[in-house]
């Protein structure tokens, strides 16, 4: 990661500058090169009855050619002040974060300039566009899930960006992520069931296969209840409701994670979703004359209502704020770590992508992951890499030559 001092030092080499510093090297040039253009602008004009070939005369083209490189010189930093003003604002820990992950990658490459240039959510994920130069070449580095492609190839950062969003979609299902990689606990049960329902959803074919979808989504939002009451048990002077009571402590979870006049339309939602899924659940798992629509509905709404409640809980149990206090923004993220003094206890705090505030560290139970049935075979064939660049899309009505 450069520093300020490093950014001075090479204002010779503005490609070389990142950020905000490259910005304020950059204007420094430009009004040094300006001032320069001003005072050279004083040359004399040229008396055409006089002998040019004098020692003035060529003093004064002298000043002429010096004025042109001036101002060639400051029109080059007007453009890349231009070029500046396109980039995206990051953060210290973002930068150096795809800086390591260029050097892990590309270790024969030396890292030389990284910046941000692009910013889009595609189905709910923020998908950021780095570009890094290296001794050698230009990569794009595409987050979440963070991924490489050489410039040479993909010479269109929106062709880039379109095809790390449709690999994102083709991931194998045999490559999800683990439990155990998920900031879901200890909600970690709900996700096995709608993992099973998810599979058994792309194999259902018959009324007996969408009836058994419906069990597990019924457990699964029992399992999430369950759950819900261990971490935020019954505080209130009413009998405890019955653990199978899924309205009850839907009801209950709800008004705690989501407490305040501020959250009454969210509470609302959430309750809704819970309990219009149960209903669904439940009609799948008796009813004769279902369809594999009526199952794939099923997991749908399920998956959402667990997901949107276990996000609304786990921000709740992590002290997790509305907005950055330092900032006011809303871009948090979790962070982990783990302390000298309990090195077997992983802790999380949210911490602020934009100025990098962090909150109190809260400790996290381990989610015990069960074996694999068995392990994933490779693929079969050889690996394709693109060789072609792909600078353009194909219509099927152009002509080939």
């Amino acid at each position: 990661m450069w520093r300020a001092d490093d950014s001075l030092e090479m204002a010779g080499n503005p490609s070389l500058i990142l950020g905000t510093d490259r910005g304020r090297v950059l204007r420094s040039m430009i009004g040094q090169e300006q001032a320069v253009a001003v005072r050279g602008a004083g040359v004399k004009a040229v008396d055409p009855r006089r002998p040019r070939d004098t020692q003035e005369d060529r003093a004064d083209a002298s000043r002429g050619r010096t004025v042109q490189s001036h101002l060639r010189r400051v029109a080059i930093g007007q453009q890349l002040l231009a070029e500046e003003a396109d980039m995206l604002t990051a953060t210290p820990e973002e930068t150096e974060h795809v800086t390591e992950y260029m050097q892990s990658q590309a270790p024969d490459l030396i890292v030389t300039m990284v910046q941000k240039v692009y910013s889009e959510n595609v189905l709910h994920v923020r998908h950021d566009v780095w570009d890094v130069h290296t001794d050698k070449d230009r990569w794009w580095v595409i987050t979440q899930p963070m991924n490489l492609y050489a410039q040479d190839q993909f010479p269109n950062m929106d062709l880039a960006l379109t095809f790390h969003v449709g690999l994102c979609l083709r991931i194998p299902r045999s490559q999800k992520r683990k439990l155990s990689d998920l900031p879901i606990e200890p909600f970690a049960e709900a996700y096995r069931y709608l993992g099973e329902a998810c599979d058994a959803v792309t194999q259902a074919e018959e009324v007996a296969d969408y009836q058994a979808i419906g069990v597990r989504c019924r457990e699964a939002l029992l399992a999430f209840a369950d759950a819900g009451q261990t971490v935020l048990p019954w505080t209130s002077a009413e009998p405890t409701p019955k653990r199978a009571d899924l309205r009850a402590w839907a009801d209950h979870i709800c008004n705690v994670a989501l407490a305040g006049a501020s959250h009454e339309h969210r509470r609302h939602l959430l309750k809704t979703l819970l309990d219009n899924a149960w209903k669904f659940t439940n009609w799948l798992t008796h009813a004769k004359g279902t369809k594999w629509h009526d199952a794939e509905a099923t997991l749908a709404v399920t998956e959402n209502a667990i997901s949107l409640c276990t996000s609304a809980v786990i921000q709740h149990l992590r002290g997790v704020p509305d907005e950055c206090p330092a900032c006011g923004s809303h871009r948090l993220s979790p962070q982990r770590g783990s302390h000298m003094s309990m090195p077997d206890v992983k802790w999380e705090r949210p911490m602020c992508d934009k100025c990098g505030w962090t909150g109190e560290p809260v400790p996290i139970n381990d989610v015990p992951e069960p074996p694999d049935d068995e392990e994933r075979k490779p693929p079969e064939g050889e690996c394709i890499i693109a060789t072609v660049p792909l600078r353009t899309l194909r219509k099927p009505s152009d002509k080939t030559d």
